[in-house]
């Protein structure tokens, strides 16, 4: 077994550690065209820490000092570098597309002290700022992320991104890019024509990649959105487009920068608040980083989106709390929630002007989060041009608005003025946010619980803005290597100090795993959720692959029971785990003699066919890669029964270790039947108490026996054709008629409403209940138990309650309840249910607040992530304490 050194970086789940506010800071350079979007430029250091402490900078491979800045909180520090195109954070051409040793910049303090690196630049119309992410910015995988460049001036448009490396030896793949996309080398503007790139930096050097748009409609306008890029050694990616234009056709322009973080610390729930612009420029830009990927707006239960591995979603404006196309209508927010870990982009605006437009990537909210932000240095500052604008603040609803203090120079923000600016986070019960117009001077923000902040500034023609939060507390998992780092071998560790631990492998949660170590003996996809008090917090999904390559393929079916003439679609997966690149991959599809192929779309390759033989040529595959391929049929005219397969088979360079199971066969029922025609299942409507009925069947031209299934048994149940009203509500019958030697199987369905019957009670009013007894005293209740003025005589205890079966589950939210037995002598002044990602939810966690007392009561769980495993109990509260029903675990859907 060859060996290969074992690379993983999963999130550090470090609680007590900052890395936004960091020891370490990379600024990988960026490219900027001729035009100078840029041209003053300075970078900010600020500490929280009183004492103040020395902070080196080096610039590229140089091991000399560049410059030394002494900060403290009292007195913050600035760098000040060469304007433009100066080859340190912005290269010339001549050094665009090619490995260079003196751009870039390394900031070190000198014995471990925390502080935060922000660089702000000008020219006389644009600005913008890059918030350094410290060590949370190293990793191995990222995706090139920003917005589509569509606006007129071609000759400007421009899209780079710049990677440095930490380590010596250091392979770079940038791949997965439109084709059809050119990139600079020199002076050469499209001199990089091939489908990837690889390159090796030493530590220190740097790669600036340039993506110009030069004329209408190009591939480089979105085509690099997406494109992934990996190493095998940490790097840090800096993502920048100057100038740009998301507005299709207009002549105006500025810039927008920002420093990223590696795609296996990302999350999945993100709160964006919007700046000054209009709808047209303020959105949202989710880039995936696996297939699959649905996307949640405000609490919707059905996606407005989804996307696969490196594709990307905008999602409108339009989807803010504040919505305009006309006027500025600052500090509205949108909640976006996506089934899989995912890149989050703002695109918003200085003012209603498109030409303020810039560029923020943006943190996932979660318990986690930091604090404090301490401080940002002169905020309305960049690089010596004055702007005014507003500061945008995220909070946890569990924090009392008057506890959230946000300074600014020698100011205190009123609590008048702060609720005045706070709105509600429609989707999400978790969340509110603030926006601050004025502030001026240092801003810091701390409050007892997770916050995040940002700001939108404008001076004239420029717009500028920053994202100061929520990259510090992103969880990481390291690997520890024995042997030769092959699997088995290798063991997870999660940084210690939790209360709790619960592994999970492929959505599945490991029995009995529950320190913060765990050592996998099988490939596959692992993250860990951690508990400390009341905050449980998953970790972004990682794969674990053994040493040897492994490709996976699968074919589905979208159905595996045909008839003469009937579409079926066929969708083939092919997944490459390893960690060497895999060459000349051919998956050959067999496909049944019964079918005619009408198309076959590959997501990346080509299709080739020559009579039996059906190739899907892909070629080259890199580490975590997936490709797609979607073949539709039509069943050619059937003369007996049979059954036959679809069958996948792989070659290529390398020996597939096939430790990991495929799944590359579909069976399919071919029927020599015809569909039968069905009509006239008419609906019911009945009340509580009716008598049974039967059901008239539908007619059909085929003699096959119906059978009958209701949807909803609490409402009805059918034993035969026999309709038995059970409840209120409604539900849907299903018709399914046999299939006989002539005719296929099929359904119908009809649906039926039972409506509450009303009476009289002993009090002579309407109840759809049963009646109340009423004693002479007026009390509810007589005889044993009870005394003479009718009130029961019961000891005191906490409710005794039952936790309903979970129902109605979808990707973000699910029904559950329970039934309170018992008020245990005192009257139930709360009850519902609780949830959280581990076992043993209380009211300390997620919970809802159901109105009533004794009985049944229905409780409606939101603001869920898809894909998800929940524990779930109910719980009813009196003034002797709070009870819980037993637990039920569900998963919501991906």
């Amino acid at each position: 077994m060859r060996k290969i050194r074992l690379v993983i970086f999963f999130v550090n789940l470090v609680f007590l550690c900052q890395a936004q506010l960091s020891d370490l800071h990379y600024m990988p350079p960026l490219k900027q065209n001729a035009g100078i979007a840029v041209n003053a430029q300075k970078i900010y250091l600020t500490t929280p820490s009183i004492t103040s402490f020395d902070v080196d900078i080096y610039r590229g491979t140089s091991n000399s000092i560049l410059a030394t800045i002494n900060i403290s909180k009292s007195a913050p520090g600035t760098y000040t570098l060469g304007s433009g195109i100066n080859d340190i954070t912005f290269v010339s051409d001549a050094n665009t597309g090619n490995v260079v040793s003196t751009a870039g910049l390394v900031f070190k303090s000198r014995n471990g002290q925390k502080f935060y690196v922000n660089f702000r630049g000008n020219s006389a119309s644009q600005a913008t700022s890059i918030t350094s992410k410290g060590r949370a910015a190293l990793g191995t995988a990222f995706k090139w992320g920003g917005m589509p460049n569509r606006g007129a001036n071609y000759n400007l448009l421009s899209n780079s991104m710049g990677i440095m490396a930490t380590e010596d030896n250091t392979t770079v793949n940038i791949f997965g890019y439109d084709p059809a996309c050119t990139f600079r080398q020199g002076t050469n503007t499209t001199a990089i024509t091939a489908d990837a790139i690889q390159i090796v930096l030493n530590k220190g050097q740097s790669y600036v990649l340039e993506a110009p748009v030069l004329v209408a409609n190009s591939a480089n306008v979105e085509g690099w959105i997406g494109s992934s890029v990996t190493s095998d050694k940490p790097i840090a990616m800096n993502v920048g487009q100057l100038f740009m234009e998301p507005v299709a056709g207009f002549g105006g322009q500025d810039c927008g920068a920002d420093q990223i973080i590696p795609e296996n610390t990302l999350g999945r729930d993100y709160v964006f608040v919007r700046g000054n612009g209009l709808d047209s420029f303020e959105f949202a830009i989710i880039v995936a980083t696996q297939n699959g990927t649905k996307i949640f707006v405000n609490g919707s239960t059905t996606e407005i989106a989804t996307i696969n591995n490196g594709e990307y979603y905008i999602v409108p404006g339009s989807y803010y709390s504040t919505s305009s196309t006309t006027t500025s209508v600052p500090g509205g927010n949108m909640y976006v929630q996506t089934s899989k870990e995912a890149y989050a982009f703002q695109c918003l605006g200085g003012s209603s002007g498109a030409e303020t437009v810039d560029l923020n990537f943006i943190a996932p909210v979660n318990c986690l989060l930091s604090s404090s932000v301490d401080n940002i240095s002169n905020i309305t500052d960049i690089a010596g041009k004055v702007m005014t604008g507003g500061v945008t603040l995220i909070t946890s609803t569990a924090i009392n608005d008057a506890d959230i203090v946000v300074n600014y120079g020698t100011s205190t923000v009123s609590l008048v003025t702060l609720q005045a600016a706070k709105k509600s986070v429609a989707g999400t019960s978790d969340w509110k946010t603030f926006y601050l117009s004025g502030l001026t001077g240092d801003v810091s923000v701390s409050a007892p619980g997770p916050l995040a902040l940002g700001f939108i500034l404008v001076s004239g023609a420029a717009g500028a803005s920053g994202y100061f939060s929520g990259f510090e507390t992103l969880p990481t998992i390291n690997v520890n290597v024995s042997g030769d780092g092959c699997l088995p071998g290798s063991t997870l560790v999660a940084t210690a100090g939790f209360p709790s631990y619960a592994w999970y492998r492929n959505g599945v949660v490991i029995p009995g795993q529950t320190n913060n170590t765990y050592t996998p003996s099988i490939a596959g996809d692992y993250y860990v959720i951690v508990s400390t008090g009341s905050c449980d917090y998953q970790s972004a999904s990682q794969s674990l692959y053994d040493c040897n390559p492994e490709v996976v393929t699968s074919v589905v079916a979208d159905k595996n029971s045909v008839n003469s003439g009937q579409t079926i679609t066929f969708s083939i997966k092919a997944a490459y785990l390893g960690y060497g690149n895999l060459s000349n991959l051919v998956i050959r599809n067999q496909i049944p003699s019964n079918l005619n192929v009408v198309s076959a779309t590959p997501s990346y390759g080509t299709w080739t066919a020559s009579g039996s033989d059906f190739n899907w040529n892909i070629g080259t595959m890199y580490p975590s890669e997936e490709h797609r391929l979607t073949v539709v049929t039509t069943v050619k005219t059937l003369s007996t029964n049979e059954t036959q397969s679809y069958v996948l088979t792989n070659t290529q360079t390398q020996v597939d270790a096939n430790k990991v199971v495929d799944d590359p066969s579909e069976s399919i029922l071919f029927l020599a039947r015809v569909i039968p025609s069905q009509s006239n299942f008419n609906p019911h409507s009945k009340q509580v108490g009716q008598a049974n009925f039967n059901l008239t069947p539908p007619n059909s031209n085929s003699t096959g026996a119906f059978t009958y299934v209701s949807s909803d048994t609490s409402v009805v149940k059918i034993i035969g054709d026999q309709v038995i009203i059970v409840g209120q509500g409604n539900a849907n019958i299903t018709a399914t008629q046999a299939e006989t030697a002539t005719y296929a199987e099929k359904s119908i369905q009809t649906s039926i409403s039972v409506l509450p019957k009303n009476g009289l009670i002993k009090t002579g009013k309407l109840s759809t209940t049963s009646a109340q007894v009423v004693n002479k005293n007026g009390a509810r209740g007589f005889g044993a138990g009870h005394n003479q003025y009718g009130a029961p005589i019961v000891s005191l205890n906490t409710p005794t309650v039952y936790t309903k079966t979970i129902s109605n589950i979808t990707s973000t939210s699910a029904s559950a309840g329970g039934i309170v037995i018992s008020h245990g002598g005192k009257d139930v002044t709360a009850r519902g249910v609780c949830w959280r990602r581990l076992p043993g939810a209380t009211i300390e966690h997620n919970f809802t607040n159901d109105a009533g007392t004794i009985g049944a009561f229905n409780s409606s769980m939101t603001g869920l992530s898809p894909n998800t495993l929940y524990y779930v109990r109910a719980y009813a509260t009196n003034k002797q304490g709070t009870s819980y029903g037993e637990e039920i675990s569900f998963t919501t859907s991906n």
